[in-house]
């Protein structure tokens, strides 16, 4: 009601009366004292873009003393209430909120979840790689702890099954001089073909990192081979043919085609159809 009747008060103490804009409105509504902003005070803008961004700012004002998502239900639908739970989960994630609620906050967040649920996990993976760096199979079972952790609260709302792994292994292979897939066969099939999609999808970033700061280096070769790259800075790979195959088709886009990014014919190399390689107890 306080909210309500802050629109209101608004509304007449602006236009004495007559309409006012949607920008007075939202501008009142910031001046405001904080313990009378409601997102109800938000229904008179009629912009959708205004509105929205008034009903995130009253939703944080609102939950500012604990977790503000249980107000995100209330902000239009759409992508101010995605980003709001986005938020919302950000926000509780700095300020030590259960970690799984936190997971179930990023759950809401629409388009925002992949990159939400992330956030949560990256550092936890960083921190599991660097301590295993020396012995993959171990890498692979500490980082699989990991996972099985936020695995119920990520693994059907996210795209965290496919990419957990990609950053997994590919963290792995970062940290190494040599790019070397070999290594890959001390895992079982399925997590072997996992971490050879992760080391082969690092080879291709590099391979555009290259052709950006040095186009010459990529193009000036009608057939490039792994071999004949791997003197040039960061491209340091033994032969692979999941590396031949997309530096064959980075060649032919950056080069032959003149167009910018990853060839994305490259997508079908780096997807593993399989399960994720790790079953949880």
């Amino acid at each position: 009601m306080a909210g309500l009747a802050l629109s209101l008060s608004l509304a007449l103490a602006l236009g004495c009366g007559e309409p006012v804009s949607d920008t007075e409105i939202h501008s009142a509504l910031l001046a405001a004292p904080l313990d009378d902003v409601h997102i109800a005070a938000c229904g008179p803008i009629r912009d959708d873009a205004l509105r929205g961004d008034c009903q995130l700012y009253a939703a944080q004002i609102m939950g500012r003393d604990a977790s503000y998502g249980a107000y995100c239900e209330q902000v239009d639908e759409g992508v101010w209430r995605d980003e709001c739970f986005f938020l919302a989960a950000e926000h509780d994630r700095r300020t030590g909120v259960d970690p799984h609620e936190t997971a179930k906050t990023c759950a809401r967040s629409g388009r925002f979840a992949d990159d939400c649920g992330q956030h949560l996990w990256q550092t936890g993976l960083k921190r599991t790689v660097d301590q295993n760096l020396g012995d993959l199979p171990r890498a692979f079972g500490k980082t699989g702890e990991l996972y099985c952790y936020w695995d119920p609260y990520l693994g059907g709302a996210t795209d965290f099954r496919q990419r957990f792994w990609q950053k997994g292994f590919g963290g792995w292979f970062e940290r190494r001089d040599l790019l070397d897939p070999a290594v890959c066969g001390e895992l079982d099939a399925v997590a072997q073909r996992h971490c050879e999609a992760a080391a082969t999808g690092l080879y291709l970033r590099r391979l555009h990192m290259l052709g950006a700061h040095d186009p010459q280096a990529l193009c000036a070769l009608e057939s490039p081979t792994v071999e004949a790259l791997s003197g040039h800075p960061n491209m340091a790979a033994e032969p692979f043919e999941g590396f031949q195959e997309v530096l064959d088709l980075q060649h032919a886009w950056a080069c032959e085609q003149g167009k910018g990014g990853l060839a994305p014919e490259a997508d079908a190399i780096l997807t593993v159809e399989e399960p994720v390689p790790f079953e949880c107890i």
